[in-house]
């Protein structure tokens, strides 16, 4: 259901109105993409919820929890309004600060606040100048930590600590362009993938929570032996005397820096390859019999499956179709004949409430009528047999089908009817020893 209305209290807009405007849906924050995103969502919730009285009666939550409650444009500043076309949008984090109610002032100017706050945030943020001046500021143990230097245009930021221990090449080595972006990344000399890296951009986050972020980074520390095929990732260091170098062997794709790896220590890159190439030396050769036909059979059910999903597919797409340019699989046709052979009536039940697109009972028919042809050595046979025989001895062969129906009772030779379980074993519980009375009644079964 979709809004008609403005759910800020004193505006009285409705999509009725002759004066045209947009709406703005507050969408629930659980169902956001990204973490900017929820925290917008939950905003514009907790500003409606303190000009709306839910205690009072008012039915915001239920509105809220629908998507169902809306703002109009006339309470948005022109900046926090976007568009495109003829679409119109939210800028993320836009709150309302126009035509408000009384009890809006407080939010209001702590909105207004945190707005200009956010402003020259990113006056400071907005080029390498600024950035300069930001670092100057920045706490003594993070200057100690990181090295920043300029190369021509651009702003390198690197790592001090295995620069101290002796290392040549730096662990992590960071190039930003005169626009405030990401354009380089290396660790030990090695580059890297920015987009596969996932680094939040300076300007979003400012340069002291960037500099956390590559702190929190995981350099993947490679695989374990001589393995064919691994690059080698040469790491150089001075020891006061010579130069000492050493490598770790990597996967061709190492991700060589990781972000949210936990407690891993190996990519996965890495880890797979490690698994594939090392030789897997098995104890318990029972044990691997047991998984290589436990596997088979698996394989075997789900080739079932998808020989079943095929034929049903086959069906789905029949529905379509007019009923004289029906085609169906030869599968379908015999399972319909089973399941027809059966019950008739649960064949038609089925077919006439279409669950499924089955033939029809004039297809069946004429296809039950069809006999398979008979191998040539099995001919070849017969005919030696019946040219070795007399014109006298000489017979045909003829080939039917008979069900005898199952629980057909019969006495002295004539048909009776079908045993009724029910009935009889009231009868035997009755009389029990009065054996005269019942009537022998033969069974086709027997």
């Amino acid at each position: 259901m979709v809004a008609s209305n403005c759910a800020i209290p004193g505006c009285t807009w409705h999509r009725k109105s002759k004066v045209k405007r947009s709406l703005f849906t507050i969408s629930r924050p659980d169902f956001a993409r990204s973490d900017e995103e929820r925290s917008h969502r939950r905003a514009l919730t907790e500003f409606i919820l303190h000009l709306r009285d839910p205690s009072k009666g008012d039915k915001i939550q239920h509105q809220l929890h629908k998507e169902t409650a809306a703002i109009c444009d006339h309470h948005f500043e022109k900046d926090d309004i976007i568009i495109a076309g003829t679409k119109r949008g939210l800028r993320c984090g836009a709150l309302p600060t126009l035509h408000l109610p009384h009890s809006a002032k407080p939010l209001v100017r702590k909105i207004r606040k945190d707005r200009r706050r956010a402003e020259a945030w990113k006056q400071a943020h907005s080029s390498l100048k600024a950035i300069r001046e930001v670092i100057n500021g920045l706490p003594k143990k993070v200057q100690e930590a990181w090295l920043f230097a300029d190369e021509g245009a651009d702003l390198i930021v690197e790592k001090k600590d295995d620069i101290e221990q002796g290392s040549l090449v730096p662990k992590l080595r960071i190039v930003i362009n005169n626009e405030v972006e990401i354009k380089n990344v290396a660790c030990y000399g090695w580059q890297r993938d920015v987009k596969r890296l996932g680094l939040s951009q300076i300007k979003q986050i400012g340069i002291l929570e960037w500099l956390r972020e590559l702190e929190e980074l995981s350099i993947c520390r490679g695989l374990q032996g001589d393995i064919a095929g691994a690059v080698h990732h040469p790491i150089v260091k001075w020891n006061g005397a010579q130069v000492v170098t050493s490598s770790i062997s990597r996967s061709p794709k190492c991700s060589i820096l990781g972000k949210d790896w936990q407690t891993k220590t190996v990519c996965q890159a890495c880890a797979s390859f490690q698994l594939r190439r090392s030789e897997v030396v098995v104890e318990n050769k029972e044990e691997l019999i047991q998984q290589e036909a436990a596997s088979q059979e698996v394989i075997q059910q789900e080739a079932k499956i998808l020989e079943w999903r095929k034929l049903f597919n086959s069906c789905h797409r029949s529905c379509s179709s007019k009923n004289n340019g029906r085609r169906y699989h030869p599968d379908v046709i015999q399972w319909a004949i089973k399941l027809f052979s059966k019950s008739p009536s649960a064949y038609r039940f089925i077919r006439d409430t279409n669950v499924l697109t089955l033939p029809s009972v004039r297809t069946i028919q004429n296809s039950r009528k069809c006999i398979a042809p008979i191998d040539d050595p099995i001919t070849a046979a017969i005919d030696r047999v019946i040219s070795s025989l007399s014109s006298c001895n000489k017979s045909s062969i003829t080939l039917d089908e008979v069900k005898i129906c199952e629980n057909l009772v019969t006495e002295d030779g004539e048909l009776v009817g079908f045993v009724e379980s029910q009935s009889k074993a009231i009868k035997r519980t009755a009389n029990p020893d009065d054996s005269s009375t019942q009537p022998k009644r033969k069974s086709s079964k027997e």
